[in-house]
């Protein structure tokens, strides 16, 4: 072999991929989300709230609480609403 061809040889051949940095910009990303993913739960499991599993109770409501209330309001002996109010009802309109 000739010494010429050898040293044409030689740079002609591309630098290994990780020379490049563009190679190392594109696999960066996807572990730095990675890292951050796994950092992001060992804050969440570090200060993770304690589970409380006393007696569950429903929320007692004041009275002005329970007169703003429209569930609370309405009494079981009421007469039931038209269409037209029911639809305007869940439309956001109030039509009494």
């Amino acid at each position: 072999m000739n010494p010429q061809n050898a040293h044409l040889d030689t740079e002609t051949q591309a630098p290994a991929w990780w020379t490049y940095p563009y190679v190392w910009m594109i696999l960066m990303g996807p572990c730095i989300v990675v890292m951050a993913a796994l950092w992001t739960g060992f804050i969440a499991h570090q200060g993770a709230d304690k589970v409380l599993m006393g007696e569950m109770q429903a929320p007692t409501l004041s009275a002005a609480q329970t007169e703003k209330n429209h569930a609370t309001t309405r009494t079981p002996h009421a007469a039931p609403l038209s269409m037209e109010q029911q639809t305007a009802t869940h439309l956001g309109d109030r039509h009494e």
